[in-house]
């Protein structure tokens, strides 16, 4: 045995990880660069490859461990897996290029808002927006100021500006859609910006301010005509005048007086007002408060439903769509013709499979979203799926497939993370969310757990940073472990793999019997001694679980 073939050994035999590091190590050199000149000089695609043909290679371990040139086994399945990822890459590109086009024949152009309908509830909508939101909305489209002026105006960068704005339009629609008015976020703001802002009659500005003047001057231009006319008064009528003014100063000290006893009351009564508005306004708060808190319960609990039942109409959809394919298909076609029935079971499978998901949705997990049509249809078309186990093993595939894809961008953006943060982990798998192209939903991050925090050079060599939190069948999936250079299957526990090999003892015995007493090095020299169910059974999940013959 060659010294890849030892430390293959150590890792299937012994659970090393170790030795399959190093083994990585060893190789990847040979495996990226043939994998970078098939993919036309993609890194990022580069790097998928190399992972998947490393993640193949500790699935196949206790198969190759024998092999006479594992490297040879490495160069050719680079180039199968490189071919078949850049014909994938084609075909969802040629889809994506269709849905596009289709999207774009099919899209209606939603309908502007009538600004007769909008201004009499505009000023509404707008009062129910918090203070920081009415004004982002005020400065842009009621004043036509610049981003820049607004983060000016309210102590914000011009980026954050735009960001407040637009989450403050967005509310402002929301708001208008409750009151009967829908429109999309660009259509409201093309309106409001060009009929909110109304020409102003022509001097209206100065005839305000001449007003304004006026009324404060009239008090002076007063003083001076009494004046005056005292001036020409007789002496009689100054006498008269005396007589007047002393009885008027004598009922201004007694009113005087009383005004002070009632201004004296009125501000007691204004004391004790302000205790009782303060005391009103602290309950009227606290009331909101937890009338808010109740609503963003509800608002995030109503979420979970809609998403919930969003993906459940979308299968049912696919479901439908599936059947109707089949449908015409069969009368398309010359149901005799071998390769149209081919087709016929595949579509079936395709359709029953994914109906079988829909009623058991326990079986699902969040990153079934990012399989498309196609992977479904691979999936399932040579699945069995009227037993039990078939159905079983079905499931555990599609889950497989699905998570698959999503630790590959799971590991990416782990390096990005400790690319940025001078080779640290992350304390919570939430930051990671910046490090992912495209955005991931908080629902896949969640199926999953750091095992280490602290730096990467803090892991132990063979162990891994990430793993998932369960599996939904034991039996038949296999937990993965990810890190910020790669993923890998997780070795079985020792008591499981013992209670395998244990169920697989007759049928090892008759293989070794059968062979001068050489005992088998793969479970698949084991199938035609298989006699029981229970023995297939536990062939089949001792292989999905990279398990290893040990017959010494």
């Amino acid at each position: 045995m060659n010294e890849d073939g030892e430390l293959l050994r150590c890792y299937a035999v012994e659970g090393s990880e170790a030795a399959f590091e190093k083994l990585i190590r060893r190789h990847v050199g040979l495996v990226y660069c043939a994998a970078l000149r098939l993919v036309n000089g993609d890194t990022h695609r580069a790097q998928d490859v190399t992972q998947q043909v490393f993640a193949e290679f500790a699935r196949q371990a206790n198969r190759l461990m024998r092999h006479p040139a594992p490297v040879g086994w490495l160069y050719t399945t680079t180039r199968l897996t490189a071919l078949r990822t850049m014909r994938t890459e084609r075909r969802r590109s040629a889809r994506e290029q269709e849905a596009s086009i289709m999207n774009e024949l099919l899209r209606e152009p939603a309908p502007e808002p009538d600004w007769v309908q909008m201004r009499p509830v505009l000023e509404h909508a707008m009062h129910e927006l918090g203070k920081k939101d009415r004004h982002a909305v005020l400065l842009r489209f009621f004043q036509n100021k610049s981003l820049k002026e607004v983060g000016a105006a309210l102590d914000l960068g011009e980026k954050a500006a735009q960001m407040r704005v637009e989450r403050a339009l967005h509310k402002l629609r929301i708001k208008l859609i409750h009151r009967g008015i829908t429109t999309t976020a660009a259509a409201l703001s093309a309106v409001i910006s060009a009929n909110a802002v109304q020409v102003v009659p022509a001097g209206l500005a100065e005839t305000i301010t001449a007003a304004i003047l006026l009324a404060g001057s009239g008090v002076q231009t007063t003083t001076i005509i009494a004046t005056t006319k005292t001036i020409a008064m007789t002496s009689l009528q100054k006498s008269l005048i005396a007589a007047v003014i002393t009885a008027a100063v004598g009922m201004g000290i007694y009113e005087a007086r009383q005004a002070t006893n009632l201004r004296s009351k009125v501000q007691n009564l204004e004391g004790q007002q302000s205790s009782f508005a303060d005391e009103s306004e602290r309950l009227a708060r606290t009331r909101e408060n937890e009338a808010a808190r109740r609503l963003a319960a509800l608002r995030e609990e109503n979420e979970g439903l809609r998403k919930h039942s969003t993906e459940l109409l979308r299968l049912r959809g696919e479901v439908g769509r599936l059947r109707r394919d089949i449908r015409e298909l069969a009368q398309a076609a010359d149901a005799s013709d071998p390769f149209v029935k081919k087709a016929l079971k595949w579509k079936a499978n395709e359709a029953k499979l994914r109906q079988l998901f829909e009623d058991r949705p326990a079986q699902r997990v969040p990153q079934m979203q990012l399989l498309n049509d196609e992977d479904w249809l691979d999936l399932a078309r040579d699945e069995d799926l009227e037993s039990e186990a078939g159905i079983r093993k079905a499931f555990s595939d599609v889950r497989r497939s699905a998570e698959n894809t999503f630790i590959n961008e799971l590991s990416d953006a782990l390096k990005k993370f400790a690319e940025a943060n001078g080779q640290k982990l992350p304390d919570s798998l939430v930051q990671l969310k910046p490090y992912f192209e495209p955005p991931v939903d908080d629902s896949m991050l969640g199926q999953y757990k750091l095992l280490h925090t602290g730096k990467v050079s803090d892991v132990p060599s063979g162990e891994w940073a990430v793993t998932e939190n369960t599996l939904v069948d034991e039996e038949y999936d296999t937990r993965w472990g990810i890190g910020p250079n790669g993923f890998g299957p997780m070795p079985p526990s020792q008591q499981t793999a013992a209670a395998l090999m244990n169920q697989l003892t007759p049928a090892i015995k008759a293989f070794t019997d059968a062979n001068n007493g050489t005992g088998p090095t793969e479970i698949a020299q084991l199938k035609p001694y298989l006699q029981t169910a229970a023995q297939k059974e536990a062939a089949e999940r001792l292989d999905r679980m990279g398990g290893y013959l040990d017959t010494r």
